[in-house]
């Protein structure tokens, strides 16, 4: 089956996010996906933010399954 390019885009920001959720650095993310930390960070905090406001769940409960912010 082949998937469409945006398709393919979001299975790639998906694996980013689940990587990053499970303990993977940023710089170990940037490495293997070829990109910067910075980016790495803009992109799954974005999904993240939008997980939290979207979602309906109660905010303690979906935060649960990310990262630990840093301030």
């Amino acid at each position: 089956m082949k998937f469409s390019a945006a398709r393919q885009d979001d299975e790639r920001l998906l694996h980013m996010v689940r990587m990053r959720a499970n303990g993977q650095s940023i710089s170990r993310l940037a490495a293997h996906f070829g990109v910067s930390r910075p980016s790495i960070t803009m992109q799954t905090n974005k999904i993240m933010d939008a997980d939290l406001a979207e979602s309906g769940e109660a905010r303690e409960c979906v935060s649960g399954c990310y990262w630990q912010r840093k301030a």
